[in-house]
Order: C-alpha cells, then sequence, then structure tokens
C-alpha cells in the first residue's frame, strides 16, 4: 500500500501538468473560466485516478471505451461553453 506521502507526489504530478494546460486555454477561450483552473485540474486528475481504479478493481471493463468516455467529459466539462446556467447535457 502506498503512503500518503507517495500517493499525493503520484497525485500532484499530474494535476500540475493538467493545470499547465488548463492555464494555456484560458487566454485563447478554451477553457470555462467561472471554476479557477486549479479545481479544473484537481477534478480532471481525479476523475483519471477513478477510471484507473475502476479498471483495475474490474478487469472485464472495456478500458478503451471508459478511458473514451472520460477523456469525452473532461473536455466537455472543462470547455468554454459549458455555463452553469445552461445544464447538464
Amino acid at each position: 500500500m502506498a503512503t500518503t506521502e507517495l500517493s499525493d507526489a503520484r497525485t500532484q504530478r499530474p494535476d500540475g501538468e493538467l493545470l499547465r494546460i488548463l492555464q494555456a486555454g484560458v487566454p485563447r477561450d478554451e477553457v470555462r473560466t467561472d471554476h479557477p483552473p486549479q479545481f479544473l485540474a484537481a477534478t480532471i486528475g481525479a476523475m483519471h485516478l477513478s477510471t484507473v481504479r475502476r479498471r483495475r478493481s474490474d478487469p472485464n471493463d472495456d478500458v478503451t471505451e471508459m478511458f473514451v468516455r472520460a477523456a469525452r467529459f473532461a473536455t466537455e466539462s472543462s470547455g468554454p461553453d459549458r455555463h452553469p446556467d445552461e445544464g447538464c447535457r
């Protein structure tokens, strides 16, 4: 079992990369701005970790389809055309 420090390091590295990507998209209007990029990065990172963990717990799941759906959701939920008053698609 991983230590808390090791788990934190494993989580912070991808979150940092996601944050860098999201921050680059803000001035180009590619990223929604109703939430801070840090929140979006942490949320997308958590979704990725959850997808990986689910795959480990059920190896019979279609990993390709699961990751495609998760990536699509992350893209759609962080993109600029999502506004709180529109509701969920």
